[in-house]
């Protein structure tokens, strides 16, 4: 059953749904999927409650749409999605998801109702009208077809606890047989614990460049312990997900034999030592970058005039996710973790340009003042025209001898350093490597 060859596709050709099945590393991929895309052309909703309060028909113009919505969500949709999803170890899995249930039990009202907070996961487990909310949920979140207007009417938005609203009803072996064809067709399957490489992957298939960072979000602050849990408890958790074990297996196939795809090509790239791993991992995202360049000269044309403010479909190396503040309402990025982060644009050849950085925020002012821009590996200069409220503008100019004609023109903001975001001026809770927070970049023919 497995795909015997490595397909690439085009984002800008196809409809991606990502099936986010729970507690599988799917909102550190969701973060980094939203990248590559305009925030016009991806749907808002992550959850059937909000799915529910938006009309289907606000698909028809998307080209991303990612959450906890089940497999037959595609119906709703005027052409046939790619598929992508995690998988991750089941009873990992259940530990996590059982641990965040724990934390917000209010998040559902199955979950309100029926989950009470002193309860261990051997309590559930033992309960039948409780232990069915930990079983085979990956394999039930792809095999079933779920029943959306008996949802909506129910109020009850559970997927792990949903089976009077699966039409049809499915036996155990029916439905992992179902799972493993519907997986084998997904046009990526990633690997909560091979996390990075599975981003590699995706990136590879899509003909995508790293961010160059992957952040992990949603991780629970206290996990349960497998090594804590009792003969019994571990028993009930392989009984209550044999079906996601056997699902898991044949992810991590299929993951394997599409990685290995990917380093055969690799190895008709450039030489590499995978014993080696610093040359290794250089390589390789040498390898994603000449494949991300030569499809973005394929499908963009050269552009005179350049006005990004960071919603738009994103095209760089280094960065952080995309965010947006409130006050004022605007789109922007932080640098990092790495000192290095890059953008690329096309432009004409035949112009000199000037070039205005706005910069948001920044961690310290030692930053800004060892920040550095380069074009193509050239140095420009830069000056500070307004140091205002809310930004601070650096303005350059870059000539024309630095743009190669009808080839990718790469911006490097360069820093001494990165440090914890923690102590910038937007007050951000988490502690990321963070540089510069950029929110647009203007680039237009010298007057």
């Amino acid at each position: 059953m497995l795909n015997n060859s490595n397909k690439h596709y085009s984002i800008d050709d196809n409809v991606l749904y990502f099936l986010h099945i729970p507690k599988t590393a799917g909102t550190t991929f969701t973060f980094n999927l939203d990248s590559y895309y305009d925030v016009q052309n991806i749907y808002p909703e992550r959850v059937l409650s909000g799915f529910f309060k938006n009309s289907p028909s606000n698909f028809l113009s998307l080209k991303l749409i990612r959450g906890h919505f089940g497999y037959n969500i595609s119906k709703f949709l005027q052409q046939t999605p790619l598929f992508l999803t995690f998988l991750r170890n089941p009873i990992e899995r259940t530990l996590s998801f059982f641990d965040h249930i724990k934390l917000d039990p209010y998040t559902n009202n199955w979950v309100n109702q029926n989950f009470i907070s002193n309860e261990t996961i051997s309590d559930l487990l033992v309960d039948e009208t409780k232990s069915k909310i930990f079983t085979n949920n990956q394999t039930r979140h792809i095999a079933n077809d779920l029943d959306y207007t008996k949802l909506n009417n129910s109020n009850n938005f559970l997927l792990e606890e949903c089976e009077q609203f699966v039409n049809p009803k499915l036996t155990n072996e029916q439905l992992i047989t179902l799972a493993k064809k519907r997986l084998s067709e997904f046009a990526f399957v990633g690997l909560t614990e091979k996390t990075t490489e599975s981003l590699l992957l995706f990136c590879y298939t899509f003909n995508l460049k790293p961010l160059g960072n992957f952040w992990n979000l949603m991780v629970a602050p206290k996990r349960t312990s497998l090594i804590s849990l009792d003969s019994d408890t571990k028993n009930n958790l392989k009984k209550y997900n044999n079906l996601d074990l056997q699902l898991y297996e044949y992810g991590k196939e299929l993951f394997d034999f599409r990685f290995s795809r990917m380093l055969d090509d690799l190895q008709n790239f450039s030489d590499f030592d995978l014993n080696d791993n610093e040359l290794f991992q250089s390589k390789l995202y040498d390898f994603l970058d000449f494949n991300h360049k030569t499809s973005l000269k394929n499908k963009c044309p050269a552009l005179s005039t350049i006005d990004y403010d960071f919603s738009g479909q994103f095209n760089g190396g280094g960065w952080h996710y995309r965010e947006l503040h409130s006050n004022p309402p605007n789109y922007f990025r932080w640098t990092g973790p790495s000192k290095n982060s890059t953008l690329d644009f096309i432009l004409l050849s035949n112009f000199d340009y000037s070039i205005e950085l706005s910069v948001m925020d920044y961690v310290s002012h030692e930053q800004l003042s060892s920040f550095q821009c380069l074009v193509n590996d050239n140095l420009i200069d830069l000056k500070i025209t307004s140091n205002g409220a809310n930004s601070t503008v650096l303005i350059g100019i870059i000539p024309k001898s630095m743009i190669c004609d009808k080839e990718i023109t790469r911006l490097t903001f360069r820093l001494s350093k990165t440090l914890e975001t923690n102590s910038s001026t937007l007050a951000l809770s988490d502690s990321r490597m963070c540089g510069l927070a950029f929110d647009n970049i203007k680039i237009y023919p010298k007057k």
